[in-house]
């Protein structure tokens, strides 16, 4: 349960870091002009700086599990690009989907798994194992 917990405290993270590049790149996105090459060069720049303050806050003991930081960061791209949420284009709104998508999909996970394969009881592991007093009856098919 240590690397689920670890997990659900990462992906937010890595969600607020990426909502931090959306909000500078939208609220501070010409400062090198207003041409396509210019919006670019900022972006990059943004991203740069943002993805090397999300590495570092890595090393930092509660927020240790990168790929956490980095499914977090994915999949807030892919929820505000995609235009999912409660208000499409809101980096906000974004940003608390999929906080509340990353948090459920874990348990989601772990309930597939347990719902889906059946639970055999103790009897009828020991007669397939051909140990017991099935164990006869268990045997090899006559042919």
């Amino acid at each position: 349960m240590g690397d689920a917990v670890r997990l659900w405290s990462t992906m937010p993270v890595g969600s607020a870091f990426a909502l931090l590049i959306v909000v500078v790149e939208e609220h501070a996105g010409t400062p090198f002009g207003e041409g396509q090459f210019a919006r670019n060069a900022f972006q990059a720049l943004v991203i740069l700086v943002v993805n090397s303050a999300l590495m570092y806050a890595g090393r930092l003991g509660a927020l240790a599990l990168v790929p956490g930081m980095f499914f977090g960061f994915a999949s807030y791209f892919a929820t505000y690009f995609s235009g999912f949420g409660y208000d499409a284009g809101s980096p906000w709104a974004a940003w608390i989907c999929v906080v509340a998508m990353n948090a459920l999909g874990p348990d989601f996970a772990y309930l597939s798994v347990r719902l889906t394969f059946p639970v055999s009881s103790a009897k009828d592991a020991v007669a397939r194992s051909g140990e017991g007093p099935d164990a006869a009856v268990a045997g090899p098919d006559p042919v």
